[in-house]
């Protein structure tokens, strides 16, 4: 009877020490599927940020052709560019732009994203928007766009190639404006 008791006890120990090990596995399953929801939840979020910067990027863009096409239509309706602070093309001239005192450089260059820094910013009047042209000695090489002011600097979008291949660190940039 003892030996038959002795077996039960350790019968229930072993159950016991089973059931344990089951709670530690069960555990254990919980934080798989729990840290398995939670890659899935980051790989959404993660997607949803791209999509929301590209969104952001989009609307920029769209911002700064708004800002340009008023702009346009400023210069349009008060007279001549040189009398709004910017660069005239003269509309004989086949697109060569005017220069004024208003004249900058490209100080790099990012041929892959279509965008230029150039070495002036709010302090020379620059606003995003506004519509540029990259020289190539004196012909017009690249029609530019302003996309970000910053006090001394700007970045710019390459908008159209018109001659002389992609801008160069070193060209001059100057103000565009509409002909009449």
């Amino acid at each position: 009877m003892k030996a038959r008791l002795l077996g039960l006890v350790l019968l229930a120990g072993a159950a016991s020490c089973a059931g344990a090990a089951d709670d530690g596995n069960v555990a254990g399953r919980e934080a798989q599927l729990a840290a398995a929801a939670l890659v899935k939840q980051n790989e959404a979020l993660r997607a949803e940020v791209n999509r929301l910067r590209e969104e952001v990027a989009k609307l920029t863009m769209t911002l700064a052709q708004a800002k340009a096409e008023l702009d346009e239509a400023k210069v349009s309706k008060g007279g001549n560019a040189a009398q709004q602070g910017g660069t005239a093309v003269a509309p004989d001239s086949g697109g060569a732009a005017t220069m004024t005192a208003d004249s900058w450089q490209i100080t790099d260059v990012n041929p892959d994203l279509k965008l230029v820094v150039l070495d002036a910013g709010k302090d020379s009047g620059l606003k995003q928007g506004m519509m540029l042209y990259s020289l190539r000695g004196e012909k017009p090489a690249a029609r530019l766009r302003v996309v970000d002011v910053r006090e001394r600097m700007t970045g710019a979008v390459v908008e159209e190639i018109l001659s002389g291949g992609n801008p160069e660190k070193g060209d001059r940039v100057i103000l565009m404006a509409v002909p009449k």
